[in-house]
């Protein structure tokens, strides 16, 4: 082995005689390096968590607890100080003594969490520890060992107790390559185990929030069993309130306008179970012409009047349609809200459709010297009808006016149909 020896360093120059790792020793290397400086970080944190979990703080009986403990110490303190059938005592005591309970599963928590997880990832930092010692071994071997190939290259002549001591040198070497590499696989084969350590610590966690929503949703329902009568009065002063807050229909404001003239109102008539039974109703107007897919759906024609019975959705009504007296003609389905436009009073549009065609009229009269009666339709296309029309802020369509052309169909996209 020795006269190989030589033989290399006589083909080889003095700066290349040193002791190479291979590849793949390297590149295992690097990955504990990486593996270890992750479970450093993460052992760190896991014991601030840990600690922060049993963080204790001074009670009011000057005894340390933890922080929810002791704000359960205090919530049954306090209620044993109200009566004893006050339903906000009765929770009270109850929230105190779950979150007792969830003190004493917070502290188990932390205890398994020490035990399984932290101790575990502790052991992995003192094996990492372990093979850095090796490595650092395997460093001065692999130093002692060039060192002697770089004396022995000096040499002229062969010497039988060099030979001996490089022999020696590399046994050595290559003993504690084997070492450090045996270790690097094992702390790599730590990964499965790591794998089941933190499955346990998952199912420790979960345990731990299941428990916790147990206690609190039992607490829940007690306490929606407690007072189901003071939330029923309670909804109805809010809706009461809302309806005296809100304003008056205009309906309702010329019935009391006209009762008020023939006698003195009592205030039973507005008690608040009428009020509630009260509902509006809704009116819209057709501004576009809809033709129903399917017989469920309502078809539409400009200027149709319908009677809204329910929203489906923000896009869809279900309604009938009615007359110009508000009387239901046996028409109804469902159609889309963007075909339409909200009206509030009958009367009111009619009447504004009326002045709208009158002051056409009259604007004719005076811009035409045409002689010829005055009084009859006015004869324009639908669409001159509706850019005249608009300018007065009128909702007038073309079939309201006497012309001898079809309205206009317009359509729009329709919306997605609801799932009802």
């Amino acid at each position: 082995m020795v006269s190989r020896f030589f033989s290399w360093t006589n083909e080889k120059p003095l700066g290349d005689q040193r002791a190479h790792l291979p590849d793949s020793f390297l590149e295992l290397e690097q990955e504990i390096a990486i593996r270890e400086e992750g479970l450093s970080k993460l052992f760190q944190a896991t014991t601030i968590w840990i600690d922060s979990i049993l963080k204790k703080v001074d009670g009011e009986d000057k005894e340390k607890c933890l922080a929810c403990e002791n704000l359960g110490k205090v919530m049954i303190n306090h209620s044993k100080e109200l009566p004893q059938d006050s339903s906000y005592g009765i929770t009270l005591s109850q929230l105190g003594k779950a979150n007792l309970k969830i003190g004493e599963h917070q502290t188990s928590l932390a205890y398994k969490a020490r035990v399984c997880y932290l101790d575990f990832l502790k052991r992995y930092l003192v094996q990492a520890k372990d093979f850095h010692s090796a490595r650092k071994k395997l460093e001065s071997r692999r130093q002692a060992y060039e060192s002697l190939l770089q004396k022995s290259f000096k040499e002229k002549k062969e010497d039988s107790r060099l030979e001996e001591d490089i022999r020696l040198a590399l046994y050595k070497f290559e003993e504690s390559t084997e070492q450090v590499k045996n270790r690097m696989i094992a702390l790599k084969d730590v990964e499965a185990d790591q794998y089941q350590q933190l499955t346990e610590l998952i199912v420790y966690e979960l345990n731990f929030f299941k428990e916790s929503t147990g206690i609190l949703n039992t607490i829940f329902n007690s306490q929606n069993s407690l007072t189901p009568q003071k939330k029923i009065q309670s909804s109805e002063r809010s809706v009461e309130n809302e309806f005296l807050a809100s304003p008056m229909d205009p309906s309702l404001s010329k019935l009391f306008t006209k009762t008020t003239n023939t006698e003195k109102i009592s205030p039973t008539p507005f008690s608040t179970p009428k009020r509630k039974s009260k509902k509006e109703t809704v009116f819209v107007k057709a501004i576009y012409s809809f033709t129903g897919r399917n017989e469920k759906e309502l078809d539409l024609h400009t200027g149709d009047v319908i009677q809204v019975s329910e929203q489906l959705g923000p896009d869809w009504y279900m309604g009938e349609k009615v007359n110009s007296k508000a009387e239901k003609l046996g028409n109804s389905g469902m159609f889309p809200v963007n075909y339409c436009t909200r009206i509030y009073d009958l009367h009111v549009q009619k009447s504004h459709e009326t002045r709208s065609l009158e002051r056409a009229r009259s604007i004719r009269r005076i811009v035409s010297d045409d002689p010829r009666d005055y009084c009859s339709p006015i004869k324009q296309s639908p669409i001159q009808n509706l850019k005249f029309l608009d300018s007065d802020n009128s909702l007038l369509s073309s079939q309201n006016v006497e012309a001898s052309s079809q309205p206009i169909k317009i359509r729009k996209p329709l919306p997605e149909i609801p799932n009802k």
